[in-house]
């Protein structure tokens, strides 16, 4: 699904990349949706399509690191039960991914972006599991799918779940991963081509948007036409520096004047807030101001980032602003915007 924003510049048609299905993704285990079943075990509440319903958490998962650390990967522990679950386990498992899955493309969703990294570290059981996951997914939406990975035996799993169906969307290839680009023309796959580079990502704009203009030629030769292409500058967090929101930006403008309306520019844009309070807040603002440079996609939370949410925001309010002079680099290592978050002036 497409939806068209005024920004305060030029009116784009903006793709949503849902995100919500990863095996990194986790709630605290101190949450009020997690309590203990009447026949023991945890359990983790979610309202699906015939109202409140309870994923069962595999005990193998209570007593892994991650629990003990105050973490549950939910989307993991449905995997888990999906494959390796009793068969009444396995019906809620199903239905938990289903319901995750609705809700993003009830949201605007146009790709449901998928990854079981966090899943397992043997790659053959990521790719049973991207399996599973994939054709989970495809029961509930139909939709085409991202299949992100840092593995190419688990995107080819992913993106061979996906044939017969609309072409599915490959993340990421980049000059250190260039024979991802042979996977998404053997699956007649769009692409979503990332700024890194053999030595990691650059700081600078100018050496991101080289890489890519290099990588472009390499996606040609495979065979993948320029609007099959989804160019990623890269979103680090600003938490981490803040310069970091500016060259992502910069980036994105860049890109946008060298290659016109050719590509698309996408871009994890949630990454951004990482490490900050108040994200959903930052997140809004750092996708209005991609928008304003160019950006016609992110791999966002349609439940957060959506159409109705950033025709909503209130640029001029004062949350918008700090948020803004946070991003900006104005708001130097976020003093004043943490200062507001404590003091209850921002949510």
């Amino acid at each position: 699904m497409f939806f068209r924003m005024n920004t305060r510049g030029p009116i784009r048609d903006f793709i949503l990349i849902g995100e919500n299905i990863h095996c990194s993704r986790s709630v605290k285990t101190a949450s009020r949706l997690l309590s203990q079943a009447p026949g023991g075990g945890w359990r983790l509440a979610y309202t699906g399509t015939a109202g409140m319903r309870h994923l069962p958490i595999p005990a193998e998962i209570v007593s892994g690191a991650d629990w003990a650390a105050g973490r549950l990967r939910h989307c993991a522990a449905a995997v888990w039960q999906g494959l390796y679950g009793a068969a009444e386990d396995q019906a809620p498992a199903r239905d938990y991914i289903h319901t995750l899955a609705r809700r993003q493309a009830d949201a605007g969703a146009a790709y449901l972006d998928l990854n079981v990294d966090e899943f397992n570290p043997d790659i053959a059981t990521r790719c049973r599991a991207m399996r599973w996951l994939a054709a989970t997914v495809l029961e509930a939406a139909d939709l085409p799918l991202g299949i992100d990975s840092s593995h190419p035996a688990v995107l080819e799993a992913g993106l061979q779940a996906c044939a017969g169906r609309r072409p599915p969307l490959l993340n990421s290839v980049s000059l250190e991963r260039l024979a991802a680009a042979s996977l998404a023309a053997k699956h007649r796959a769009r692409v979503i081509a990332s700024a890194a580079g053999p030595a990691g990502i650059p700081d600078a704009p100018a050496e991101r948007a080289a890489n890519l203009e290099k990588l472009l030629q390499h996606l040609a030769d495979a065979g993948i036409e320029r609007n099959d292409i989804f160019l990623d500058p890269l979103v680090l967090p600003v938490a981490t520096g803040s310069a970091n929101p500016g060259v992502t930006l910069e980036t994105i403008r860049l890109l946008r004047g060298w290659y016109g309306a050719a590509l698309h520019i996408t871009g994890g844009f949630s990454n951004v807030s990482y490490g900050m309070p108040a994200r959903r807040l930052i997140n809004l603002v750092f996708t209005s101001l991609a928008i304003r440079a160019g950006a016609d996609s992110g791999i966002v939370d349609p439940l957060q980032v959506s159409a109705a949410a950033l025709a909503g925001l209130d640029s001029d309010s004062s949350a918008a602003r700090l948020a803004h002079n946070l991003l900006s680099g104005a708001d130097e290592f976020g003093a004043d915007f943490l200062a507001a978050y404590r003091a209850g002036q921002i949510n």
